[in-house]
């Protein structure tokens, strides 16, 4: 083990969360308790909105989401205009990840279905995908 010459230094990785990040999380996680689907999706737009990014990584350790990429995708069919780019995150054991890096592209929904190709796919609470395809 190496020894610190300043105790009062924290060594983190290059791409670990400060030690107080984790509270802005948890608080977060209170205000959405629960796995539903739905409290999943909340505490990941919340926290993008707040903090303007989360990682996948973040999600998984400190959102409670063990896959949050049907959340990101659910929330892209209610209309956010949600990007994923990729960067690289290192994990508590030191191992460096490419891991994606999501972010709102504009402020608020989208006022229209989001479509791919030409079919559009519906926002949640409308009509399932199956109504719409031929």
């Amino acid at each position: 083990m190496r020894p610190m010459n300043n105790p009062e230094k924290t060594i983190m990785g290059k791409n670990s969360e400060p030690p107080d990040a984790k509270s802005g999380f948890q608080h977060i996680v209170k205000a959405w308790p629960g796995n539903t689907s739905y409290e999943q999706r909340q505490r990941l737009l919340e926290t993008i909105q707040k903090r303007g990014s989360v990682t996948t990584m973040e999600a998984v350790r400190f959102l409670e989401i063990v896959d949050p990429r049907p959340r990101i995708s659910e929330l892209r069919a209610e209309g956010w205009h949600i990007v994923r780019s990729w960067t690289m995150q290192e994990s508590e054991t030191g191992g460096l990840h490419r891991v994606g890096l999501y972010r709102l592209t504009s402020m608020g929904h989208g006022s229209s279905p989001i479509t791919y190709g030409h079919t559009p796919v519906p926002k949640m609470g409308q009509a399932s995908l199956f109504d719409v395809l031929p």
